[in-house]
């Protein structure tokens, strides 16, 4: 089972990485002694370091084989760097009929850049899931005003954001119940350091994306059949409730901490009839839009690996007047506005009739939208 790892490079003579490693790299940290190498020898570690071998750790998928590709530093890579590695990533799959299950993302910034964001898309196209760490710091990525953390903010369905968790189920970094899936261990994390060594991780969003990224690969080697999307599913749907609930600052699509293996249908590799719905766009509850403007409203909607069926949404102007005004009906079959078929994204949209000073409110996934109409 492949993976990729855009990151810093990695130390390819770690004891603990013999035999994790694919015969394709871009990686230019090939020697123990470049320091360069510390964040992406890290998150090789945890996603595949080999188990029970006395040596450094204990990765999450013994048997995935690596192909890392190196961009700058954890915090420093450019974003044009990261581009040339999804571009080189879709070609090494055209060229060598290899299946990625997925590719890890452990750093971003809070810049927005289109061109990565297509690079991704031609990914999905390929089959590929993003799995990409949401940030460090408190901040809400579903707030403009914050800063939205990219790539892991894209509106794309094969990217998974994932924020890290302490071992209570705490969320501790970036959050958002739009843009942020899922939590993930990120406090005091076990990690291979190049030169052979390993040391402990204080924490960060980097580390919680390896060990999905991971968790992906068990449950692509568990059935290869798999889609991405229902890779991404069951990491969704398969994990146990944040510790902190409610609270605004642990708001995440799937309100879940991820878990690889539970009792009574919880764990991913066991999941049975654990639902998610979410909606995901508009990201506000509140949106502003002119007569003739088409509303579009994106809802995730799924039963462990599968789609499940999004009910009509019926709209009701309710100002200055009260009446319906229109309904909302939910696809999941790869036609605009809906992005991709069957997984479990379902897409809706409604025009706005004239005339202006309107308001009206839907309902979808048990939270009111409101349309403003100046």
């Amino acid at each position: 089972m492949y993976v990729a790892l855009i990151d810093t490079g990695i130390d390819t003579s770690h004891p603990d990485l013999q035999g994790r490693l694919a015969p394709w790299s871009r990686n230019s940290a090939s020697s123990q002694d470049n320091s360069d190498a510390a964040h992406g020898t890290a998150m090789a570690g945890i996603i595949a370091a080999t188990g029970d071998n006395g040596v450094g750790i204990d990765g999450v998928m013994w048997g995935a084989q690596l192909i890392p590709c190196a961009i700058g530093g954890a915090s420093t890579g450019k974003a044009e760097e990261a581009v040339q590695c999804l571009d080189w990533l879709a070609g090494l799959i055209d060229q060598e009929h290899i299946r990625i299950a997925a590719v890890n993302f452990s750093f971003g910034s809070d810049c927005c850049d289109c061109a990565a964001e297509r690079a991704i898309a031609r990914l999905r196209d390929r089959g590929v899931l993003v799995v990409a760490s949401s940030g460090n710091g408190r901040q809400d990525n579903d707030s403009e005003q914050d800063c939205p953390f990219y790539p892991a903010s894209y509106p794309l369905s094969n990217i998974l954001s994932v924020t890290g968790s302490d071992k209570f189920g705490n969320v501790l970094y970036r959050y958002g119940k739009r843009r942020v899936h899922v939590a993930a261990p990120g406090v005091d994390i076990p990690v291979l350091t190049p030169g052979g060594g390993r040391s402990v991780m204080p924490g960060g969003s980097s580390p919680a994306a390896a060990h999905v990224t991971g968790l992906v690969a068990l449950l692509a080697a568990q059935d290869p059949t798999r889609s991405w999307a229902a890779l991404r599913n069951l990491v969704l749907a398969g994990g146990a409730p944040v510790a902190c609930g409610d609270q605004p600052t642990c708001a995440l699509v799937s309100g879940r901490r991820v878990r690889a293996w539970g009792e009574n249908g919880e764990g991913s590799l066991r999941c049975v009839g654990r639902r998610v719905v979410r909606r995901l766009l508009p990201v506000r509850d509140v949106v502003s839009l002119w007569p003739e403007e088409t509303l579009v409203v994106r809802v995730l909607s799924i039963d462990c690996a599968y789609a499940l069926a999004v009910p009509p949404a019926t709209v009701r102007q309710t100002a200055p007047s009260s009446s319906t005004a229109g309904e909302l009906v939910f696809r999941d079959d790869g036609l605009p506005p809906d992005e991709v078929a069957a997984d479990g994204e379902f897409a809706g949209s409604w025009k706005v009739p004239p005339p202006a000073h309107r308001r009206y409110e839907v309902v979808v996934a048990g939270e009111v939208l409101r349309v403003d109409v100046p």
